[in-house]
């Protein structure tokens, strides 16, 4: 199956889902991953009070290969009809290495009605691409010789402090009713992933081409050049080459360009701010209930901006959704999206990584949310907890509009915020008298994921707006309608 040439089929027909594949394998992973870990602490305790002290490393290797089918090529059908083809270098492998050590304080002190705890903890992370495993071995049309790269330090030194503060109150001096808040910085984890490996320059190129098609003489081949960017008419109708694609399996010039400043030093590395705070009361012996309310906001977000093009090398084009009872008001409202001017579409994407603040403020970036909780331990052997969940993620990138064209106006979704969503759990358990038999039971009731709808717009549907044609392309893009 690997020497078929395989095809999606973007359209549910014949009993089959939308977006299936069938007749041969694109590609599989092999991938390896050998973690290790290690950790040592020591610990005083008093009746009221306690210090510890540890470390924590870790030493993280990875390494993938995409295997590709020996064609290097994969087609996309709509209706039965040709509209879009791959192409990819051979057996792509990628190999990273990731450094992390760690060294924490943490205390916890009880002085009469209030408990207070405290914490700070040292990171120091660094990673690296090694020279093996990177590029790949084999040769084929498209890359006639091997490639590959020398070692490459990708993060050379993330250093970082972080505090963590909590108390707990007793409110009345009862036992029965505490007041209860936390607050701490968090660091996204030391893996061989995000920029971790974003230098890695086997992860920096191009390693696939996708452009559109038209089967002119229906024969289920692509009868064009397949590397050559200029739109092409002769036998087959293949689309011009543009922005990232323009970079496939180039090793010289083609890689993105990365800012050190995000690969090193103090407070950079990607974080979150943790707060919550509660009430936490006995309403009867043995039966209570919790309230809490919880917020976290994230920071030190990167983008990727391609300095080849500037808004002004954009332009808008509208189509109408589709009319469903299933759409937002049923339907038949306006959709606006952005694509490259013809003029400029032929320049080599140059793709830079950075701070986003390097273009505007930082993007709002929480999620808060309220959870209540009840529990209850009977003399009966009757125990039972459940509670509700209630929350909601906003994310607003929108005031880097006007100078990053890749988050600002070519994305009309530039802030979600979708409606505050409610989860139910709970769980129980009973232990039968003399047969010292425990039963037990779960449920929950989760919201789903978000239903989206991706609407295919024919190129004949936006080209009035545009007042061109649209250089041979069956369609223009995916626009998300709800």
């Amino acid at each position: 199956i690997l020497d078929l040439i395989p095809v999606t089929e973007q359209s549910a027909i014949d009993g089959h889902r939308a977006n299936y594949s069938y007749r041969g394998v694109n590609t599989y992973q092999d991938n390896y991953a050998n973690p290790n870990n290690f950790r040592a602490s020591a610990a005083y305790v008093t009746g009221a009070h306690n210090v510890k002290v540890g470390y924590q490393g870790a030493y993280q290797v990875a390494t993938s290969t995409v295997v590709s089918n020996s064609n290097l090529i994969a087609y996309r059908f709509n209706q039965r009809n040709p509209n879009q083809f791959t192409i990819r270098l051979p057996d792509w492998q990628t190999s990273d290495r990731t450094v992390q050590h760690s060294a924490f304080i943490q205390d916890q002190w009880t002085v009469k009605r209030l408990t207070l705890q405290g914490a700070l903890r040292y990171d120091h992370a660094y990673s690296w691409s090694p020279a093996e495993h990177n590029g790949t071995t084999k040769t084929s049309r498209f890359n006639p010789a091997p490639i590959a790269f020398e070692r490459t330090v990708s993060v050379r030194a993330y250093d970082d402090i972080w505090p963590r503060v909590g108390f707990a109150y007793d409110l009345f001096g009862t036992g029965r009713t505490a007041l209860k808040a936390h607050i701490g910085r968090y660091l996204a984890a030391a893996t061989n992933d995000s920029t971790y490996i974003v230098n890695n320059p086997a992860n920096r190129i191009q390693t696939s081409l996708t452009r559109s098609w038209v089967d002119t003489n229906n024969n289920r081949v692509v009868d064009c050049d397949l590397v050559a960017p200029q739109a092409q008419n002769a036998v087959d109708t293949c689309g011009t080459v543009t922005g990232n694609s323009l970079r496939f399996a180039n090793a010289l010039t083609g890689l993105n360009r990365i800012n050190p400043e995000i690969l090193g030093g103090w407070g950079v590395r990607v974080y979150d701010w943790q707060f919550s705070a509660g009430i936490q009361h006995e309403v009867l012996p043995r039966v209570s209930v919790d309230v809490q309310y919880a917020r976290r906001w994230w920071g030190n977000f990167t983008v990727t901006d391609n300095q080849a093009l500037d808004p002004e090398h954009y332009e808008a084009w509208t189509a109408v959704a589709p009319t469903d009872p299933r759409l937002p008001g049923g339907g038949g409202y306006p959709l606006t999206e952005y694509e490259v001017r013809p003029e400029f579409g032929t320049r080599v994407a140059q793709n830079y990584v950075t701070f986003e603040t390097d273009f505007g403020p930082a993007r709002i970036n929480y999620w808060n949310g309220v959870d209540v909780t009840g529990s209850a331990r009977m003399n009966n052997g009757l125990t039972f907890q459940g509670g509700t969940s209630t929350g909601r993620r906003v994310d607003d990138n929108c005031e880097l509009r006007a100078v990053l064209p890749e988050v600002g106006p070519l994305n009309p979704y530039c802030r979600t915020e979708p409606p505050f969503l409610t989860d139910f759990k709970g769980l129980g358990s009973y232990t039968i008298p003399r047969a010292d038999v425990q039963v037990s039971g779960t449920f929950q009731s989760i919201p789903g994921e978000a239903l989206n709808a991706d609407y295919d717009v024919p190129g004949a549907i936006a080209a009035p707006s545009l007042g061109r044609p649209l250089s041979g392309n069956a369609t223009v893009g995916v626009v998300n309608l709800v």
